[in-house]
């Protein structure tokens, strides 16, 4: 409904690729198989069932940094137009945009010139935009290294 009332929407949808932890997953079952194999201790083998299942649910979890864009300029009218009638126009078709938003409910923010720009250009640009794409997941902490408890030197593994 939103879409109807634009006169040029460029429409830019992002996804990152989904993590595959298939592999981890076997190979973590079978390690944990066999840990409780070799112990042969009840509360063990619960603890171990629970750690699977906790596996399972984790490798579930979208592991991608997904955003959906709506670039949307006006083109000047055949016959010429002036500045000021453009912005107004912009004005018009970004609010169409952020009512047809609001009202799915869905959060927004409203991208500055350069970032615009920027979207425009990583459409158009495969390998800028993957770095892009890796460098805004980072900084959102989506596939981001992190250490829990006290940091490990090397000198400390015995």
């Amino acid at each position: 409904e939103m879409l109807k009332y634009l006169d040029h929407p460029f429409q830019l949808s992002v996804q990152a690729r989904r993590a595959n932890y298939t592999d981890f997953l076997k190979h973590a079952e079978v390690t944990i198989n066999e840990a409780v194999r070799g112990y042969q201790n009840q509360p063990f083998a619960e603890y171990a069932e629970s750690l699977k299942g906790y596996l399972r649910e984790e490798a579930q979890k979208p592991r991608t940094d997904r955003s959906n864009l709506i670039v949307i300029g006006v083109l000047p009218k055949v016959g010429g137009e002036n500045e000021k009638a453009q912005i107004e126009r912009l004005e018009r078709e970004q609010g169409y945009v952020e009512a047809g938003i609001s009202s799915m409910g869905l959060p927004y923010e409203v991208l500055d010139p350069i970032e615009s720009i920027e979207a425009i250009q990583n459409f158009w640009n495969r390998e800028r935009a993957v770095s892009q794409r890796y460098r805004d997941a980072f900084a959102n902490q989506v596939h981001a290294p992190r250490v829990n408890g006290a940091d490990v030197e090397v000198t400390d593994i015995v």
